[in-house]
């Protein structure tokens, strides 16, 4: 099966892909002339099935994702251990930025933390998300400058 997937893999999940973006469209064809004249998307049921589609197919990949990298970390963990040690450093900056956010009580955003019923707890995880997606912004592009200014000197 592996070796069928390695060769052949990427050819299934086109054909899948294309298979379902076709039977999504033909369902939205079907349902159109309702929805039209029905004035708001919430009345009606027409996008469900690629809605439920696309939600189920990112959750499959995830779960592949996961097995496929335990498999790989049962096989060989000394090559293994580079990706773990950024996981641990992502995992690590993660927890740093969660720790030091503080939630907002003054301006126009804690006007829509009251305005919507946000947490201290859900205000310190979005912000830490924000934090850690401008620590790794600025990683990425530092790892991009050093190996450009290390590919001048080769």
């Amino acid at each position: 099966m592996y070796n069928l997937l390695t060769k052949r893999g990427q050819l299934f999940a086109f054909i899948l892909g294309f298979v379902l973006l076709l039977i999504y469209f033909l369902l939205v064809k079907s349902g159109l002339s309702d929805w039209v004249g029905a004035g708001s998307p919430k009345d009606t049921n027409i996008f469900n099935f690629g809605l439920k589609v696309a939600i189920l197919l990112t959750v499959l990949a995830a779960v592949i994702a996961v097995i496929f990298g335990i498999i790989n970390l049962a096989k060989g963990p000394k090559g293994s251990l580079k990706g773990l040690m950024l996981v641990g450093g992502l995992a690590a900056i993660l927890l740093i930025s969660y720790l030091i956010a503080s939630p907002e009580t003054s301006g126009t955003l804690a006007e829509k933390v009251e305005k919507f019923q946000l947490t201290d707890g859900i205000m310190k995880f979005v912000s830490a998300g924000l934090t850690a997606t401008g620590i790794l912004s600025l990683l990425a592009v530092g790892a991009v400058v050093l190996s450009e200014i290390r590919n001048i000197f080769k």
